[in-house]
């Protein structure tokens, strides 16, 4: 690979890079950028960034069981029997397993952008565009591990106001279609699943930026293509390099010529 031969092609054809190099930046601009001319001149990028909020709520009873030491069954003493309930002595409360709630939550993750939640927050909001993911909080770091009985709601959308409101609303008709839910079945005030909300719309944060990839890609492209036709062009009009007759001949074939 002769290099200097190279940057000699390009110097000499430096106005067709001049021209590649203004070409490869305009497009790669109008590929990150829209230019609207209508009303006076805007620039807007062609891609939005994304922004995430989390809420999270708490899946838990009546009686606030997370703050007992033990769960009683309000009179005789004990705890209620895993993988139910029992009958408080004298009283109708009763305590379910805490593992219930656990189980709860990971079938709860999977309601909260179903059709039914979205016409409530389109009823009651209007459109909120974006995109919804739930799921249950996790005990430890291990996907795979046990979770908690506390659901986290994610908002994702174009700018960071609409992340945090289509994450509080979301959580705002889960609870919504949980108590029509509950009451449409006259479940029992003692016998209810409430939802807590232990944190509204954490501040968003970027969960996708915009791709300088397409821009670089057409950068690159337009001006390999400019480097090409200079090449084509070096071969259509090569440059005739003229040396001195006397430096190419060997020094014994100048002698027998004289």
């Amino acid at each position: 690979m002769d290099l200097k031969l190279y940057g000699r092609v390009l110097w000499r054809f430096k106005w067709v890079l001049c021209v590649g190099l203004l070409l490869a930046t305009g497009l790669a601009f109008l590929s990150y950028a829209r230019v609207d001319l209508a009303n006076g001149v805007h620039v807007n990028y062609r891609q939005d960034e994304k922004y995430i909020s989390y809420s999270q709520m708490l899946i838990t009873q009546a009686g606030f069981p997370e703050g007992r030491s033990v769960i009683d069954n309000g009179g005789g003493g004990g705890t209620a029997p895993v993988g139910g309930t029992r009958p408080s002595a004298g009283t109708s409360s009763s305590f379910a397993d805490p593992s219930r709630f656990t189980t709860l939550a990971l079938q709860y993750a999977k309601l909260v952008d179903t059709d039914p939640l979205r016409k409530i927050r389109q009823s009651r909001w209007g459109p909120l565009y974006g995109q919804v993911i739930a799921a249950a909080i996790p005990a430890t770091s291990d996907a795979n591990g046990d979770v908690i009985p506390v659901l986290s709601v994610a908002g994702i959308a174009n700018s960071p106001a609409a992340a945090e409101s289509l994450s509080i609303h979301s959580v705002e008709a889960f609870e919504i279609w949980l108590r029509r839910q509950q009451n449409a079945a006259k479940v029992p005030a003692s016998d209810r699943v409430l939802t807590a909300t232990i944190s509204k719309a954490s501040p968003a944060k970027v969960y996708a930026a915009r791709s300088s990839a397409l821009p670089l890609i057409v950068f690159i492209a337009v001006m390999v293509a400019f480097s090409a036709l200079a090449f084509v062009l070096e071969n259509l009009r090569p440059r005739i390099r003229v040396v001195a007759q006397d430096a190419e001949l060997p020094k014994h074939a100048t002698q027998t010529a004289a």
